[in-house]
């Protein structure tokens, strides 16, 4: 599960929560909102539904003043959207200002509380803030099983989350059993095809998978994405979720024949009902090419998973044409075109496959397969162009990437 993604359980406790604010409210106005915000929620229409919480957020403030529970409840729909929208900036404030409301209408061990808690836990784990995220999980879940017991579906999400914090973490150990009494919790309480249950199959099975134990991880998989389908129907964002981990699995042990068509459906679910502009939609992109790279399509016209160039053209544009002592193909130079000898003389070298377009002014744009990088320039320069130089600047610039590429980002 990627941080940030709004799961079948994270999508069931607000509906928890929405049900027990609402019961203590007398606007008609403000329920049917609020419905309506649940029904494009559940939809992934997040832009109507993001529309809908602020009015509903505005006839709460207006009605029954700034510290009522159907106030927290309407930020708390308008913030959800925002984090599945990975708008964290304008989350933030939203739920600091639930907590605060919640804490002094119910008390600070109130299960609303743990609600509350969990979602800013989630958010700093969205972000990566790790440190922050534990804090609020150990309450929540303390909180959870003093006021309902050890065996509720809520205390099975709280064992959930850890679990998961554990495993990001690379805290394997610890993680292992949280999740398996998460997912025994919630079997038992809310039944075996509960889309809580396909969550906790899902990270259990990402546990194994992130561990090297595909075996263990695929009838998981398998199990979590039918009790989605099943639940939530065909279409619905989060089975493109369930969609794109198996693919994953199938990628990570090298059987791409079984990974493709899973993210290319993801890829159309998301496209459907999130937007082509949704975060989302652009992960669903970025997995499939990235597995179309680990086949070697991009050689040949390939991008994103959809094809641009006629197929065996790129190959056909880097044959060599005769009396060119191997220098040049169809419309593309195949060497460095200072010579590869200059590039030794300075300790510098070139990927072998690289192939270039030259452009009187000075333009240029060159390829280089083997590192999936293509380096262009469109500016203008007078006069003759030296050839060496930017031949030097090419082989800088992909050990520039090459170091980038393996240097961690720090959240």
């Amino acid at each position: 599960m990627h941080p940030g993604t709004i799961t079948a359980i994270l999508l069931l406790l607000f509906c928890e929560t929405t049900l027990v604010y609402a019961q203590e409210t007398s606007s008609n106005e403000w329920d049917a909102l609020t419905q309506e915000f649940m029904d494009l929620y559940r939809q992934g229409s997040y832009d109507r539904a993001a529309a809908v919480a602020k009015k509903a957020l505005e006839v709460a403030e207006q009605n029954f003043g700034p510290y009522h529970p159907a106030v927290a409840t309407s930020l708390t729909s308008l913030a959800e959207v925002y984090r599945a929208q990975r708008d964290y900036i304008k989350a933030v404030p939203l739920y600091k200002r639930v907590l605060d409301i919640v804490e002094n209408a119910y008390g600070p061990t109130h299960p609303n509380v743990a609600i509350i808690l969990n979602d800013v836990a989630d958010l700093h784990r969205a972000q990566g803030d790790y440190a922050k995220a534990a804090p609020p999980y150990k309450r929540s879940l303390d909180i959870r099983e003093d006021a309902l017991g050890s065996n509720h579906p809520d205390v099975a999400t709280s064992l959930n989350n850890l679990a998961e914090l554990y495993r990001t973490q690379g805290d394997y150990a610890k993680a292992e059993p949280l999740h398996k009494r998460s997912l025994a919790i919630r079997a038992k309480i809310l039944g075996s095809d509960h889309p809580a249950v396909a969550t906790s199959l899902s990270d259990l099975a990402l546990l194994y998978q992130t561990q090297g134990d595909y075996v263990k991880a695929e009838p998981l998989h398998k199990h979590s994405l039918d009790i989605l389908e099943e639940a939530l129907g065909p279409n619905h964002p989060n089975v493109a979720m369930g969609l794109n981990n198996l693919g994953a699995l199938y990628e990570n042990q090298g059987d791409y024949i079984r990974a493709e068509p899973l993210y290319k459906r993801s890829l159309d679910i998301r496209e459907k009902t999130l937007g082509s502009d949704h975060p989302d939609v652009a992960t669903a992109l970025n997995n499939l090419a990235g597995l179309h790279r680990a086949q070697g399509d991009y050689r040949d016209g390939m991008w994103n998973g959809r094809r641009i160039l006629p197929e065996g053209w790129v190959d056909f544009t880097r044959s060599e044409t005769s009396n060119s002592d191997g220098n040049y193909a169809v419309h593309f130079w195949l060497n460095p075109l200072g010579g590869a000898e200059a590039l030794a003389e300075k300790g510098l070298s070139l990927p072998d496959d690289m192939f270039q377009a030259r452009g009187m002014g000075g333009q240029f744009i060159a390829i280089f397969p083997s590192r999936d990088v293509v380096i262009a320039y469109n500016g203008f320069v007078v006069g003759n162009v030296p050839y060496s130089p930017i031949d030097g600047l090419f082989a800088r610039l992909l050990d520039i990437l090459e170091v980038a590429s393996k240097t961690p980002v720090e959240p």
